[in-house]
């Protein structure tokens, strides 16, 4: 079988890559992508995958297929059990026109769920790189559930490429994965970057490329390790793929994406001229390639606003959210989903401002946008419900608050599973609301689920496991369980100061906690310095 030229050492590191994933996935679910523009070879990789993995089901899908997943489970000597399946014929049911592949991916997109309930193997989708945006923009459900992204194609096109870049960093599901599933894909990752690495210096004239895949990798691998709270490793590998994609020369949007990236990090550590600095410079390099305008540099405005609020500049972080919203409405319209996002923020600065009124009016239109865009069930509208609820704790409507802490909890339950770190965001929230009503019990049980959610997400020493720990010492001080409070007051001091260092806010605020609880035990009881 003859193949179209692709760089040999570019596909062999795939090839051994999608061999690793079959090996380690056997028996467990996965959602991958292959990109590839030629049939032939797409064909000769297969055949080749086939040999390791001889029982890879392949699925041909008929030209003008909407419904794949009904096409796939209709198919005779179905694929179960099997060491994966390979759908391809794709192109044909997503051609290279967004209205005629739109309803296919759509329901590609509805019908996510339906494929992990039925699987317990890999399923790999072959397309051409077209798809690509034409997939993450109308089916972003199922493009955010895909955990392996494998690249068969000689060079990137301009429309493959921008989407590319708008997701470097952009990986919202990462905070999702179990634990063991985030150390497995650092591994993966890792592997492809040392080889990598090996690869380009043998011949670095001819490694453009792989350098370019290189550094969406790095960008992924930086997203975990940020996830769990490792910032040193996160940061370094930010800065290494920074480096990279400075030496590329033509890759602005990847070089603005990892100082934003880094930005966040010192975000995070409360290195807040680190944070600005960095952000700062992101948005310089989009505002030069696209304009100031640009829906790209929003999201950086946006994370300046962040640094301005997280520093008490309220009046400064409200004129970047403006600003970021005022670019999005003009780049997608008052009632795209970004618009939504935009809105939120600028809701939560309202609220830090005292004003309610306002910060209500935000989040309402934020929930109104998304409902209409995803239907009142999609995890977007979750986000908008928890942060409604947020403001109606705060103006004292607490079965108000409750109702809609609830009501997001659930859509979240339904979406991701009982066990994902946003259903610990709606449960904690649930619990300052039930122990703002007197329901002390309650509340303590809400806050020990989400603490068993983000341990088991996080590990046992992550900052957002501290949160949970120093809301659940709250409750046992307003139940009289004084050691118990120390106790749980002394656990997020330690992961806080671990990560955060001594003088960071939340530190500070859990080291007031805990001295609060000590001066109530009686002196007899006090324990030793």
């Amino acid at each position: 079988m003859s193949v179209p030229a692709v760089q040999s050492d570019e596909r062999t590191a795939e090839l051994a890559v999608m061999e690793r994933m079959l090996a380690a996935s056997r028996g467990c679910f996965s959602f991958s992508l292959a990109v590839c523009n030629s049939p032939a070879l797409r064909d000769w990789i297969i055949a080749r995958v086939k040999l390791a993995f001889p029982k890879i089901h392949l699925v041909s899908v008929p030209p003008g297929t909407i419904d794949v997943y009904t096409c796939v489970i209709g198919q005779p000597n179905g694929p179960v059990p099997c060491d994966g399946i390979f759908i391809v014929g794709l192109e044909h049911s997503v051609p290279n026109d967004e209205t005629r592949a739109r309803h296919t991916i759509r329901s590609l997109n509805a019908s996510r769920d339906l494929w992990q309930r039925r699987y317990a193997c890999p399923v790999v989708f072959w397309l051409p790189e077209y798809a690509i945006p034409l997939l993450a923009r109308d089916g972003p459900d199922f493009w955010r559930y895909l955990s392996h992204h494998f690249e068969f194609v000689s060079e990137r096109s301009g429309v493959a490429a921008g989407i590319q870049d708008r997701g470097t960093g952009d990986f919202p599901l990462v905070a999702g994965l179990p634990l063991d599933q985030k150390h497995f894909r650092i591994a993966e990752l890792q592997q492809r970057v040392r080889e990598a690495d090996e690869l380009i210096a043998k011949d670095p004239d001819h490694s453009g490329q792989l350098a370019r895949h290189c550094v969406r990798w790095l960008d992924e691998l930086g997203a975990l390790f940020y996830a769990l709270a490792d910032y040193q490793h996160a940061e370094d590998t930010f800065r290494k793929g920074l480096v990279i994609a400075e030496k590329l020369g033509d890759a602005e949007q990847s070089t603005a994406q990892f100082y934003n990236d880094l930005g966040n990090v010192y975000l995070d550590r409360a290195e807040f001229d680190k944070a600005r600095e960095h952000y700062a410079r992101g948005l310089k390099i989009y505002e030069k390639a696209l304009g100031p305008e640009h829906a790209y540099a929003a999201t950086i405005v946006n994370n300046l606003g962040s640094v301005l609020q997280a520093v008490g500049d309220l009046p400064g972080a409200r004129q970047a959210y403006e600003r970021a919203l005022k670019i999005d409405e003009k780049a997608f319209g008052p009632e795209h989903p970004h618009v939504g996002i935009r809105l939120n923020n600028l809701g939560s600065v309202l609220r830090a401002l005292g004003d309610l009124p306002g910060a209500r009016q935000a989040s309402e239109r934020a929930l109104k946008i998304d409902e209409k865009a995803f239907g009142p069930e999609h995890p977007n509208v979750a986000t908008d419900v928890n942060n409604l609820g947020g403001v109606f704790k705060e103006l004292g409507d607490l079965p108000g608050a409750r109702q809609a802490f609830e009501r997001a909890l659930k859509i979240d339950e339904r979406a991701f599973g009982p066990e994902h770190p946003n259903v610990a965001v709606e449960v904690n929230n649930l619990g300052s609301v039930l122990k703002a009503l007197g329901d002390l019990p309650g509340a303590k049980q809400a806050y020990e689920r989400a603490l068993m959610i983000d341990e088991k997400a996080f590990g046992p020493d992550h900052p957002n496991v501290a949160t949970i720990v120093n809301n659940l010492g709250s409750v046992l001080k307003a139940l009289g369980d004084l050691p118990g409070a120390i106790q749980a007051f002394e656990r997020a001091l330690g992961i806080f100061k671990k990560f955060l260092g001594d003088e960071h806010p939340k530190t500070q605020g859990v080291q007031g906690n805990l001295d609060g609880v000590k001066k109530l035990l009686p002196e007899t009881h006090q324990p030793p310095e």
